[in-house]
C-alpha cells in the first residue's frame, strides 16, 4: 500500500512554478488586482527619471511604456500571455537597473507578436545608433514598445488596432527625430565682412610739373591684409555640429565608446559630401568640475577632439583637412553655480562637448 501511494505521488503533475495559468494572470490585470503594483511602479519610475542619465531614462521610459501595454491588453483581451509578458518586461528593466546593470538596448517582443512596420524599425535603429540617441530617449523608447504593441494586435487578428497603434509609433518616431534635430541643429554661420574705414579724398595743392616719366614698370600695390581676410571670410560658410561627450566617451576617458564611434559614420558621410569643402576644425570642451586644474581640462578636451578626428578619418574624411584643438572649460555654454553634486553634473552636461566646424566655400 505504501509503495502504491508513493508511486501515485510521483505521478502527480508538477505545480506550475510561475503562478496561475495565463488567462487568470491576464484577468488579474484587467480586474485591478495588479493596479496597485502598477501604480507603485510608475511612481518609482518617475522618481528615478529626474536624476537619471540618458541611457537610464531610455530604459525607464521603455518600462513605463510596457506598463501601458500591459494595462491596455489586460483590460481588452480575454486571455493570453501578452499582458503579463509586458509587465514582466517592465519589471526586468527596473530590476536590472536596481542591481547596477545596464539592460540591453534591444527591444524584446512579447510572446504573441508579429513584426510589423519594418520601415519604422529601420528608423528606430538609425536613431539608436546615431550620436543623437541621448536627445531622443523618451519618444524613441515609446515608439519601440508601440511597434511591438502593434505587432501583437496584428498577431491576434485586430488590424484596426494594429494600424492605430502603428500611427502612434510613427508619431513618437517623428517626435524623436525632432528632438535629434533640435539637439544637433546645424547652425550655418555666414561670416560677416568686418567694417573697413572709408577713405575720404582730401584736396591737395596743384603739383609742380613733373619730368617725363621713364619707361619703368610700376609695381602693383601690396594687398591690404585686413581687406584680404575680410573678403575670404565673406566667401565662406561654416556649419557647426556639437557632439555631447557624455555619450561619446566614458567618464574622464579619451577613447571613444565602440558603439558611439560607429555613430560618427553619418557625420563623416555628410562631411565627405560637402561641396567645396575647405576645412574641418574640431574643438574639445569640458566642464569646470575637474579637480586637476585647467591644464588637465585642456589636455582632456584636446585628446577627445583628436579622437573624434581619428574616427572621421577612419570613415573616409581627408586627414589633411582636419585640425583639432582643446579649449578646456574656457568657453562654457551654460553656467551652473554650486559644488559638485549630481544635479550640478547634469546641469553642466552641455559644456562637455566636441564641436565640429565644417568650413566650405560659398
Amino acid at each position: 500500500m505504501l509503495a502504491a501511494l508513493l508511486l501515485a505521488g510521483c505521478m502527480q503533475p508538477p505545480k506550475a512554478p510561475f503562478g496561475p495559468p495565463p488567462p487568470e494572470r491576464v484577468r488579474s490585470i484587467a480586474s485591478g488586482v495588479d493596479a496597485e503594483r502598477i501604480a507603485r511602479t510608475r511612481i518609482r519610475i518617475a522618481a528615478q527619471r529626474a536624476t537619471a542619465s540618458a541611457t537610464k531614462r531610455y530604459h525607464l521610459a521603455k518600462a513605463d511604456a510596457w506598463l501601458d501595454f500591459a494595462v491596455d491588453v489586460g483590460s481588452t483581451e480575454a486571455g493570453g500571455d501578452a499582458a503579463e509578458d509586458a509587465l514582466d518586461q517592465a519589471m526586468a528593466l527596473l530590476g536590472a537597473m536596481d542591481r547596477g546593470r545596464n539592460p540591453p538596448l534591444r527591444t524584446l517582443h512579447v510572446v504573441a507578436s508579429s513584426t510589423v512596420n519594418p520601415e519604422l524599425w529601420a528608423t528606430v535603429d538609425q536613431i539608436k545608433n546615431s550620436a543623437g540617441f541621448p536627445c531622443a530617449v523618451d519618444p524613441l523608447a515609446r515608439a519601440e514598445v508601440a511597434l511591438v504593441w502593434a505587432g501583437h494586435k496584428a498577431h491576434i487578428g485586430d488590424p484596426k488596432a494594429a494600424e492605430e497603434i502603428g500611427v502612434r509609433a510613427q508619431q513618437s518616431l517623428d517626435a524623436a527625430g525632432e528632438e535629434v534635430r533640435r539637439c544637433f541643429a546645424v547652425a550655418e554661420v555666414e561670416l560677416v565682412q568686418p567694417s573697413v574705414p572709408r577713405l575720404v579724398p582730401v584736396p591737395a595743392a596743384a603739383p609742380a610739373p613733373a619730368p617725363a616719366p621713364k619707361s619703368v614698370t610700376t609695381p602693383a600695390p601690396a594687398p591690404d591684409p585686413e581687406q584680404t581676410a575680410a573678403a575670404k571670410s565673406a566667401a565662406t560658410h561654416v556649419d557647426i555640429v556639437p557632439l555631447p561627450t557624455d555619450t561619446l566617451f566614458p567618464f574622464g576617458a579619451t577613447r571613444l565608446n565602440a558603439a558611439r564611434s560607429e555613430s560618427l559614420r553619418d557625420l563623416a558621410q555628410r562631411i565627405r559630401s560637402t561641396p567645396k569643402l575647405l576645412a574641418v576644425r574640431i574643438g574639445g570642451h569640458t566642464d569646470r568640475l575637474s579637480r586637476s586644474g585647467p591644464e588637465f581640462n585642456r589636455r582632456l578636451a584636446e585628446s577627445r577632439a583628436q579622437a573624434v578626428g581619428r574616427a572621421l578619418i577612419a570613415h573616409g574624411v581627408d586627414a589633411g583637412l582636419i585640425s583639432a584643438s582643446g579649449h578646456g572649460d574656457t568657453l562654457p555654454v551654460v553656467e551652473c553655480p554650486g559644488r559638485r553634486t549630481r544635479a550640478i553634473i547634469d546641469c553642466l552636461a552641455p559644456n562637455r562637448r566636441v564641436v565640429v566646424e565644417i568650413e566650405r566655400a560659398a
